[in-house]
């Protein structure tokens, strides 16, 4: 290079050796004269970058030409007949999380492939370390990439050599395939691929272009956060589902008891003050405390299918708990209505049955998976003060003068607690019964 013409611009070319070479004509040594790149030479120099590549090294060249001092803008034309220069290998380890993450993440029922501009025996290297490859055969460069790439995009985990159109087409080929993608990209390259996929993710370090192309910018460039966050987002989207599960049902209770002393021509069940004491009194704490759950083992269970937050089997739990225990409730109220002739007797237990129940099936809701018997009672601080709160004040409202005239309720005696307490075990084997029959194969 010391030999350049000073009356002359240089053309600096870096990236794939393989492209490079084809473009390549002579080859410089040390600074010496030119050496013609032929045909042997170029075998020798394919058959060290796949050395090089296949024990995981990365492999760019550097090449250089000669262009007139008028030259203002390149084309691809003016890349050709180029002077090889050198190849520049280097070792970029993998990091010690990733591989753990990966593991994680097949047992979450996530699949993870590799798309890289990298050479493909550089990519199957590290895909191997990893554990991506799933089997022989599994490896593919973009420009062996089939026309019908929806039909074959399931059959490879590492594609290798790519463009930014072939990672848009891989993108969209997934998405036919039903798959919800998630992108993972740094550079100017993985900004069309990044819009395209459901979940763009970029990494801090990346470029400002891929950033904007991506819903999530991993701040500290771990491939390992991403797995937490997808740990975190089914433990949220699992308490939202039994703080739902929780506050419909007794929602639904009070709905299924009005309307059915309406329907048999009886007293109201519950009277106006004591639906909004259920409600926004005894029923909140414990329900806020579902979100402090710190969630089951979420990351041994494959993806749901795209589906709503109150899927159909939490339709079908809150549909047939709240008609089997309600009936059992309001047969409850007729009796004690029939037997005692005393209406404020009778809503008092209803009242105080209805509460009791909510506070012993919020430990069944506790998991939606595994029964009771499996479940840790204690494990949530929050949701136990929840319940303490909420007995309390039943009890407030049942023993304190001020709070009887308010609410209409009376003083009960130690059998009818039993009575109660044996209504909210009851409660508890019907919704284990459900949890059984509707969420067994979704461990």
């Amino acid at each position: 290079l010391n030999k350049f013409d000073e009356n002359r611009n240089v053309i600096s070319v870096l990236g794939a050796p393989e492209a490079l070479l084809e473009q390549s004509n002579c080859l410089y040594i040390n600074g010496g004269e030119p050496i013609p790149l032929d045909d042997k030479e170029k075998g020798n120099m394919y058959s060290k970058i796949r050395e090089l590549s296949r024990r995981g090294l990365r492999v760019l060249a550097v090449g250089f030409k000669f262009t007139d001092l008028s030259k203002r803008s390149l084309s691809r034309s003016d890349l050709k007949s180029v002077n090889f220069l050198s190849l520049i290998v280097f070792s970029d380890p993998i990091r010690e999380e990733v591989k753990d993450a990966i593991e994680k993440s097949k047992s979450a029922g996530l699949r993870t492939i590799i798309v890289t501009g990298d050479h493909l025996l550089t990519a199957e290297y590290v895909a191997k370390e990893l554990g991506i490859i799933s089997g022989p055969n599994r490896a593919i460069e973009g420009k062996d990439l089939p026309i019908n790439l929806t039909g074959a995009v399931m059959n490879y985990d590492v594609f290798a050599r790519v463009t930014p159109e072939d990672k848009v087409r891989i993108v969209d080929a997934l998405k036919e395939k039903g798959e919800l993608v998630a992108m993972i990209g740094d550079g100017i390259n993985d900004a069309p691929a990044l819009l395209r996929s459901d979940i763009g993710v970029a990494v801090g370090s990346g470029t400002d272009v891929a950033k904007e192309a991506s819903d999530l910018v991993l701040l500290n460039d771990s491939f390992a956060i991403i797995v937490e966050a997808i740990k975190q987002g089914r433990i949220i989207l699992d308490n939202i589902r039994k703080a739902v599960i929780f506050l419909i049902s007794s929602a639904f209770s009070e709905i299924i008891l009005i309307s059915g002393s309406i329907i048999m021509g009886l007293p109201l069940a519950l009277l106006p003050a004591q639906i909004l004491w259920v409600n926004i009194i005894t029923d909140g704490l414990p329900a806020v405390a579902l979100a402090f759950e710190k969630g089951e083992d979420v990351m041994h269970r494959r993806p749901e299918k795209k589906q709503g937050i109150f899927n159909k089997d939490m339709k079908k739990l809150v549909i047939f708990f709240t008609a089997v225990t309600d009936i059992v409730l309001l047969a409850l109220f007729y009796y004690f209505l029939r037997t005692t002739n005393n209406v404020d007797y009778a809503r008092t237990m209803t009242f105080v049955g209805l509460g009791l129940t909510a506070l012993f099936y919020i430990f069944s809701v506790k998991s939606l998976r595994l029964p009771i018997w499996k479940t840790n009672p204690f494990s949530n601080s929050v949701l136990n003060i929840g319940v303490i709160a909420g007995l309390v004040l039943y009890l407030v409202a049942v023993y304190l003068e001020f709070f009887r005239n308010v609410l209409g309720t009376v003083v009960l005696g130690v059998n009818d607690w039993l009575i109660l307490i044996a209504l909210g075990i009851f409660n508890i084997a019907v919704i284990e019964l459900l949890k059984f029959a509707f969420f067994k194969n979704r461990a």
